[in-house]
């Protein structure tokens, strides 16, 4: 639906193959979208979309007698979120002699990616702060952040100190 629209091909066509800059209007439609998919009907959706386009300061959409959305609560989460973003952009650097490129904590050789491994396979904050006195709890939440905005790409880095199962026991 959005990426059909004028609007739409007007701001893709100005940036660059290698980053999209969208526009908050979109990324607070984005947000609509996702809140109200499966409660709403496409119709009704899709009215909300034209509203935020054509006026994007408008404060609420009414579909009905009995729905009203409060786009001012959207708009204000959206930017919360876009703000924390930024900040975890400016606490992570990427530098081709710092680790091989890959993302870390300004100021150190901690990768962000391996951080955040480590949270999801259950590796305690505590733990991982008195490991790595340079992380604050702060650090943690924004490097998950970044994270989830900047996945890894490719295939993951070879390990040649890793000796698979095969190799060691002759099976499958």
């Amino acid at each position: 639906m959005i990426d059909r629209s004028p609007q739409w091909r007007r701001f893709t066509e100005r940036s660059s193959a290698r980053s999209r800059l969208i526009p908050e209007c979109f990324v607070v439609v984005f947000a609509i979208e996702r809140s109200l998919s499966g409660t709403v009907d496409p119709n009704a959706r899709r009215r909300v979309y034209d509203v935020i386009l054509k006026t994007p300061q408008v404060s609420a959409v009414r579909l009905n007698n009995l729905l009203v959305i409060d786009i001012r609560y959207e708009r204000s989460r959206v930017r919360k979120s876009l703000s924390l973003l930024r900040k975890a952009e400016r606490a992570i650097v990427h530098d081709p002699e710092i680790m091989g490129g890959q993302p870390v904590f300004r100021g150190t050789r901690v990768p962000v990616h391996a951080v955040v491994a480590m949270i999801e396979h259950g590796t305690e904050e505590a733990e991982l702060l008195k490991g790595y006195p340079s992380l604050t709890k702060e650090k943690l939440d924004l490097a998950r952040l970044y994270a989830r905005a900047h996945p890894q790409r490719g295939r993951p880095p070879q390990r040649p100190w890793h000796v698979s199962r095969k190799r060691c026991f002759g099976d499958g």
